[in-house]
This record gives structure tokens, C-alpha cells and sequence, in this order.
């Protein structure tokens, strides 16, 4: 119960850092217009798969330290959770791959 709460914690912290990655990406592209545009675009869509990633990790980590609460208002949470950590090691973690690998592929050919 409580490592469950520490990971918790600490995806939260993770979550709050990526989201300020983000924002420092999204402000440094407007203010810093070049040749390495597209890559940082890449960048910040692969971020945006990894945020989605960490929001379900937060999700899957709140249900196993709270569950009994969460199941009140949820009945099937687990399912639901265990779909979304499906799709999140499907789907999400590949398109956050490629999306770093291109863009570093497109920042590379600007050298």
C-alpha cells in the first residue's frame, strides 16, 4: 500500500515535469524560429504519447493504492484499468518511440 503511494507520488512529479518540458518547447519554438522547427514539433507529439502513458500509469497506481474507494464509484475500475495499461504498452509506447527516433532523424539532417 504504501510503495504504491510513493509511485504515485512520484509519477505525479514526473507527470508535473513532463508538462513543463512541454510548455518550454512549445514557448522556445515560438520564440526561436529555425531550421529544427519540425523536429522540435516531433518531439513534442512524442511527449504528448508520453504524458498519456504517465496519466495512465497515475491512473493504474491510484487504483491499487485506493481501490476500495474507487471501486465504489467505479465498480469494473479494474478492467478499465487493465484495458488502458493494454492499449498504453500497445499503442503509446511504439508511437512515442518512433516520434523520438524521427525526431531526431530530422534534427540530425539539419547539421
Amino acid at each position: 500500500m504504501v510503495s504504491e503511494q510513493i509511485i504515485l507520488g512520484a509519477d505525479i512529479f514526473s507527470l508535473l515535469f513532463l508538462l513543463l518540458t512541454i510548455v518550454f518547447l512549445v514557448k522556445n519554438r515560438d520564440f526561436e524560429r529555425s531550421e529544427f522547427e519540425n523536429s522540435i514539433n516531433v518531439l513534442i507529439f512524442g511527449l504528448f504519447f508520453l504524458l498519456l502513458n504517465i496519466l495512465t500509469s497515475i491512473i493504474k497506481f491510484a487504483d491499487l493504492a485506493f481501490h476500495s474507494t474507487l471501486a465504489k464509484a467505479i465498480p469494473d475500475i479494474t478492467t478499465y484499468v487493465t484495458y488502458m495499461i493494454t492499449v498504453a504498452d500497445v499503442a503509446l509506447l511504439p508511437l512515442f518511440a518512433v516520434c523520438m527516433l524521427v525526431g531526431v532523424f530530422l534534427a540530425r539532417e539539419n547539421f
